[in-house]
């Protein structure tokens, strides 16, 4: 039987103000891609965005199918620049790669999280 990869849409705050990759990641929405208009959402931001002039966080890189965010790789499925607005871009990852995202940005970086935006934690994704 052909395994079934389940996928969860993360959206990366990594743009300046007029869309142009600024190599960082200030901020994070994680969303289960099964039932991403109804499913709670995991908000990460970095503790280091004090105020919009000062915005740091990971570097962070897209190099053809794989995504860079500090030392670790993530395999992306699908790519969408400017979702939301012109500072957000979509990746397409699986639950996997999703679950090491959040806890690598939690654990390493200093990213901070207020909880799930509703509901419970879909698939165990919490990095908490």
């Amino acid at each position: 039987m052909k395994r079934v990869d389940r996928f969860v849409i993360v959206s990366l705050a990594e743009n300046d103000d007029h869309g142009m990759p600024n190599g960082k990641v200030t901020g994070a929405h994680f969303a289960d891609s099964a039932n991403y208009d109804t499913c709670p959402t995991l908000e990460l931001e970095s503790s280091f965005v004090d105020n919009e002039d000062e915005l740091d966080g990971p570097p962070c890189e897209l190099r053809g199918k794989e995504l860079q965010i500090g030392a670790r790789t993530y395999g992306v499925h699908h790519f969408r620049p400017h979702v939301g607005n012109l500072c957000w871009n979509g990746y397409m990852i699986t639950l996997g790669d999703a679950r090491a995202l959040a806890h690598d940005l939690t654990a390493n970086h200093g990213f901070t999280s207020d909880g799930w935006t509703e509901g419970q934690p879909f698939l165990a994704l919490d990095p908490t």
